[in-house]
């Protein structure tokens, strides 16, 4: 049995997760942010030393939430995009839940939904979004492939094959979306 219910369960604490849970709110959407570590981990801890952002500051913002810089054509250290995703969480006020990884997500028998099986109890939702840059996450909590074998992860595009064919696809999905009734 579940432990707790939400109305939309968002997975991920980065950029994506912090501006779905913003544009949730502003609706009057009842949800909750699952963070498997803090906001913005993977800023913190998988980036190279002296990375920097890849836009100019000039162009850096979240809903409703720009970027402050000194130099416009300047590029942001990881440790400012770190803060500025902070800061934005503390802005938006976003029901996180930091240090709670999703081990196992499933339909719910015999009505629509899901339930995210986590260490501390599972939580079961009408809608759920994955808001990571790691496709391998949705394989190991389905138990399903939902991209094709040519898929092409953020940390692999180095051939271009798969990223003409990725794009394509994409292409196609983006039509196939843009027809359906709302």
């Amino acid at each position: 049995m579940p432990s707790e219910y939400i109305e939309t369960l968002v997975i991920g604490g980065g950029q994506a997760g912090l501006t779905l849970s913003h544009m949730l709110s502003q609706r009057g959407c009842p949800h909750l942010v699952l963070e498997r570590a803090r906001i913005a981990e993977r800023w913190r801890t998988e980036r190279w030393d002296g990375l920097r952002f890849q836009f100019p500051n000039w162009s850096v913002q979240l809903p409703d939430f720009p970027f402050r810089h000194t130099d416009p054509d300047g590029f942001a250290t990881s440790a400012e995009i770190v803060d500025f995703l902070a800061a934005y969480a503390t802005f938006i006020a976003a029901p996180a839940r930091c240090g709670v990884a999703v081990t196992r997500l499933r339909w719910r028998e015999g009505t629509s939904g899901f339930i995210a099986e986590t260490a501390g109890g599972s939580i079961e939702s009408a809608n759920v979004v994955v808001a990571l840059i790691e496709l391998e996450f949705v394989v190991r909590a389905t138990g399903r492939r939902v991209v094709e074998e040519d898929e092409v992860h953020i940390f692999h595009f180095d051939d271009m094959g798969k990223v003409r064919r990725f794009r394509h696809r994409m292409d196609t999905y983006r039509a196939w979306l843009a027809s359906q009734p709302l």
